[in-house]
């Protein structure tokens, strides 16, 4: 396990100061965009930043902007995961804070549920935004963010399926 764990994360000499850089200048094209009011346009600049230099500070960052832009189910998930990192650190007041707010939004998430018809094939492939949705998901009403949304489903010798849906 230990093993797996140490090859999936990034090595530091295998960052390099240009992709700090970058993400330096990302994340603060997305402050400045969050203060003016742009979350749309702000989120993937945090997006950007924190693929280039995963940091902790970006991830709460990202996790406010999605709350601000009405990604509640984006917003709880990162400040769950960011909670996670801070526990794993030791840093108790950022995972404090991290827990306040996705308990804060919990309540309000919008949910998705996928019912698929029982007995089809183990082929059947279910999409939702163009992303497979995991057979263990069905049924399961999931947090999505609000918006809207494509669902499509697949399965050998029949036609294929899809809805779109607003949440």
């Amino acid at each position: 396990v230990a093993l797996t764990v140490a090859s999936a994360a990034p090595r530091v000499e295998e960052q390099t100061s240009a992709d700090k850089a970058a993400a330096e200048a990302l994340f603060d094209a997305g402050r400045k965009l969050m203060e003016a009011g742009k979350f749309a346009d702000a989120c993937p600049k945090f997006e950007a930043s924190q693929r280039l230099d995963a940091g902790l500070g970006t991830l709460l960052y990202l996790a406010e902007c999605y709350e601000k832009a009405n990604r509640l189910a984006s917003a709880w998930a990162t400040f769950n995961e960011a909670e996670s990192i801070a526990m794993g650190r030791g840093d108790q007041s950022r995972a404090q804070i991290a827990r306040e707010r996705y308990s804060k939004l919990a309540p309000r998430l919008s949910k998705l549920w996928i019912k698929v018809a029982d007995g089809n094939d183990p082929a059947t492939v279910v999409k939702r935004d163009g992303e497979p949705v995991p057979r263990e998901s069905w049924g399961i009403a999931l947090p999505t963010d609000a918006g809207d949304h494509t669902i499509e489903a697949t399965a050998p010798d029949r036609k294929p399926w899809s809805s779109h849906v607003i949440v």
